[in-house]
């Protein structure tokens, strides 16, 4: 298993400074959410990538977590198009390849099938404006997409997309019936998010402080997927993130 870092947008740590303590403590790449207040005026790509080549760390990039994608109306939808594909410039200019896109799960008036509709026709527009990049799924922990049978109906019109699975999300869904983690190892994963939580708020508190079963999971991805796992801490600073590295890899 290759563990990376979620770079913080929302720290007063600078960027940098997370790449370098992730260099230093060992971690095999980082990976960044491309939110506010992140912009594409406002991120180098060239002196960001550059950074990573010399630190020889790997990249992946997220497009911003709330973009309308379902949105009823066309226009909205397009714009959503338009600054998911302005973020993946940005990132895929800093280096990444692998690419989450977050599934919009905001309008509950919507039938089950039209949600996923738009967010087919949505995710699609982006493949076709960038056909060379590797586009994953996240599952998310409320609303459809914290269902496998929803991904599996996303996937079936999206060939080549795979799904990037957060288990914190996995574990505040099946609270809510929602999928099980063995419902989603089935699934096509390229990547992992590993956060922490109570099981009934999605936190990305520190690991160990919180009720994910890790021993049973790490065992239950034994045989089943041993590939990249950023560990996510959107409530800490980067030491946290570090400690959670030496907590996880006790259990691996």
């Amino acid at each position: 298993m290759f563990l990376g870092a979620a770079l913080n947008p929302f720290s007063d740590e600078l960027l940098s400074d997370q790449v370098d303590a992730y260099a230093n403590a060992g971690f095999s790449y980082v990976d960044l959410a491309f939110d506010y207040p992140l912009t594409p005026e406002n991120f180098d790509a060239p002196r960001f990538g550059k950074n990573l080549d010399d630190l020889k760390l790997g990249f992946c990039g997220q497009t911003p977590v709330l973009l309308p994608f379902a949105s009823p109306y066309a226009n909205v939808r397009a714009e959503a198009v338009k600054s998911a594909l302005a973020a993946i410039d940005v990132l895929t200019g800093a280096g990444a390849r692998n690419i989450v896109l977050h599934p919009d799960n905001a309008y509950s008036f919507l039938k089950p099938e039209q949600l996923i509709a738009f967010n087919v026709e949505s995710f699609q527009a982006i493949r076709e404006a960038r056909p060379d990049v590797q586009f994953l799924i996240e599952n998310l922990h409320t609303g459809i997409f914290n269902r496998t049978q929803t991904m599996n109906s996303a996937l079936d019109c999206l060939p080549g997309f795979k799904i990037v699975l957060d288990v914190g999300h996995v574990l505040v869904a099946a609270k809510k019936q929602g999928s099980s983690m063995d419902d989603w190892l089935s699934l096509p994963i390229a990547h992992m998010h590993w956060s922490e939580n109570d099981g009934l708020t999605d936190q990305h508190a520190w690991h160990g402080g919180g009720s994910m079963p890790w021993n049973a999971w790490f065992g239950q991805f034994q045989g089943r997927y041993d590939g990249t796992a950023t560990i996510e801490i959107y409530r800490g600073l980067s030491q946290d993130t570090i400690a959670a590295k030496a907590f996880l890899e006790k259990l691996l």
